[in-house]
């Protein structure tokens, strides 16, 4: 049977009904999705409205992020560092730079450049059984704005950026 995900975040074609917590390490529990198709500018250290929430099965589990930002574009030549949040707090950040981040990436040149970045981590230290939000949140080498799924300077390209959360036994 095909595996189905739907955009309301259901999943067919799985049978969890033998669900049970001796599940062996790196199975999927569960699975959220989300995607957004605005248009927005982020300025440095806004969060993107893209976000997807999710209620862990066992402290002990993790749960795997994974990102695909439409397009991005800047003002100008830029480093762009994008973050992850649980519930506001940013994960896994590089250190020692002036900026830290999740991940990075170059923005070659003003509004008619951009790039697609994608970004994965899994959360291993989540430890809980309440919702948690994840969200994106934009770090740059300086004070910019990006501009989310189109190119920056007009309206050629537009896209939609996603969200997937998935719950994997520890």
């Amino acid at each position: 049977m095909p595996i189905t995900l739907h955009a309301n975040g259901t999943i067919d074609g799985i049978n969890n009904s033998n669900f049970n917590s001796s599940l062996s390490p790196g199975h999927v529990v569960q699975t959220v999705y989300a995607h957004s198709s605005t248009t927005e500018s982020v300025a440095y250290n806004g969060t993107l409205s893209l976000t997807a929430s999710i209620t862990p099965t066992s402290s002990s589990n993790n749960v795997l992020v994974m990102v695909t930002l439409g397009l991005v574009s800047a003002d100008s030549a830029a480093d762009t560092g994008w973050n992850i949040l649980r519930d506001g707090t940013a994960l896994q950040q590089g250190s020692g730079g002036t900026t830290n981040a999740t991940t990075g990436a170059y923005t070659n040149a003003g509004g008619s450049y951009a790039h697609a970045p994608s970004l994965v981590m899994l959360d291993d230290e989540i430890s809980t059984t309440s919702s948690v939000t994840y969200s994106i949140q934009a770090a740059a080498n300086s004070p910019r704005t990006f501009v989310v799924n189109k190119r920056g300077s007009d309206d050629t390209l537009r896209v939609q950026s996603r969200i997937t959360l998935m719950e994997i036994v520890a």
